[in-house]
């Protein structure tokens, strides 16, 4: 799919701003995690919960083991993990890989500037921090935001939905941009192509506000989304 900055799902970078503004966002730099800040104090770190089969570097995953820069973490078909790290929460399916990097600091400081998302499904709330994340097919920038990725074993297909906040899909080999902003999910599907991959809209797949809102309660936030108190 041939794509330039004129077609309506690719945003220039003062667009993508524009909407943020338009969206209640702020400033993508700045407004997409005022809705959510902290209320206090230093999250626990380190893995929060494990069910079935959980590996870092090969090894079993233990309940409060911390994230560090270039583990490699396995869950297998009935493992599921939930991790803090910094303000980032990460909440990991059943049959996912990744490869993390991890800001080097203090216990409140070791925010996930990058993920590598070789396989499986990745539910995530990050604080105000830049990120990237990559797959077989796609690389994304974010920024203080809540997303979903899913990839497949095969390296053909990444779906990736910003829950709330922007993120800027750049597919594998293209010099464009899908920019998604939004306050309660905007979605698409990266598909592998011999002559470029591909970008479509998607709908909400495999994840819920449940689970968003039980994430951010782990690093002491509420989602955009979330209904006012009073």
């Amino acid at each position: 799919m041939n794509v330039n900055d004129t077609d309506p799902l690719f945003l220039s970078r003062r667009q993508l701003l524009a909407a943020g503004v338009a969206l209640g966002l702020g400033t993508v730099a700045e407004g997409t995690g005022m809705a959510w800040a902290a209320e206090g104090g230093v999250p626990e770190q380190g893995f929060r919960d494990l069910q079935g089969a959980v590996r870092v570097n090969g090894q079993p995953a233990r309940v409060g083991q911390i994230l560090q820069s270039g583990d490699m973490v396995e869950t297998g078909d009935d493992g599921t993990a939930t991790l803090v790290s910094g303000s980032d929460a990460l909440l990991l399916r059943h049959k996912t890989m990744i490869v993390a990097t991890v800001r080097t600091g203090g216990v409140a400081d070791r925010a996930v500037e990058g993920l590598k998302l070789l396989q499986g499904g990745v539910l995530a709330v990050f604080g105000l921090h830049p990120a990237k994340i990559e797959t077989s097919v796609a690389v994304m920038g974010i920024r203080g935001t809540g997303l979903y990725i899913e990839a497949d074993p095969q390296g053909q297909t990444t779906y990736c939905c910003a829950c709330y906040g922007a993120v800027d899909v750049t597919p594998e080999g293209s010099k464009t941009t899908k920019a998604l902003a939004a306050t309660h999910h905007q979605a698409c599907k990266v598909q592998y192509a011999p002559t470029g991959a591909r970008v479509s809209d998607e709908t909400l797949l495999n994840h819920t506000d449940e689970e968003l809102t039980r994430l951010e309660s782990l690093v002491f936030r509420k989602p955009p989304f979330a209904p006012a108190k009073g």
